[in-house]
C-alpha cells in the first residue's frame, strides 16, 4: 500500500510539474488583460458617439448564434471583421478625452484583441472561446461606464 501511494504522489508531481513548464500551445495567443478602474467609484461618463458604437456592437454579438443554422468559420470570420470595424470607428472617432478617454480605450483595445483572433483563426473551437470571451469582455461595459 505504501509503494502506491508513493507513485500516486510521485504521479501527481510530475503531472504538476509539466502543466507548470510553460509549453505553448500553437493555437493559444497571449491576449490583453482588461485592467480598468472606477471614477472614483463611480462609473465613468461616456459620449453618445461611443455608446452608440457599443450598442451596435452588443447588437451583433448578442444576434449572432441565434436562430438554427449552425455557424461556420467563415460565419464568425465575417463577424470578426464588422466587430473590428465598429471598434476602429469608435477608436477613430472619440469625442471623449481625460482618464475616462483612457478607461473606455482600454476596453475596446481588449475587445479589438478578441475580435482579431475571430476574425482571423481557421480553428472553429478558438473562435467559441473568442466568441464567448468577446462577450464577457463586453459585459465589462456596464460595470464602468454609463451614458
Amino acid at each position: 500500500m505504501r509503494i502506491t501511494q508513493i507513485l500516486i504522489l510521485v504521479q501527481l508531481i510530475l503531472l504538476l510539474l509539466l502543466n507548470s513548464c510553460g509549453h505553448s500551445d500553437s493555437k493559444k495567443s497571449k491576449t490583453k488583460r482588461l485592467e480598468l478602474t472606477l471614477n472614483h467609484g463611480e462609473k465613468w461618463k461616456i459620449d453618445p458617439r461611443e455608446k452608440q458604437g457599443m450598442d451596435s456592437f452588443y447588437k451583433i454579438i448578442a444576434t449572432f448564434k441565434r436562430g438554427t443554422v449552425k455557424k461556420t468559420i467563415t460565419d464568425f470570420n465575417k463577424m470578426g471583421t464588422n466587430l473590428e470595424n465598429i471598434l476602429n470607428d469608435i477608436s477613430k472617432n472619440s469625442s471623449m478625452d481625460g482618464k475616462a478617454k483612457e478607461e473606455f480605450q482600454e476596453l475596446v483595445d481588449v475587445l479589438l484583441d478578441d475580435v482579431g483572433q475571430i476574425k482571423s483563426t481557421e480553428d472553429m473551437a478558438l473562435a467559441e472561446r473568442y466568441y464567448q470571451k468577446t462577450k464577457d469582455d463586453y459585459e465589462n461595459y456596464f460595470f464602468f461606464f454609463e451614458y
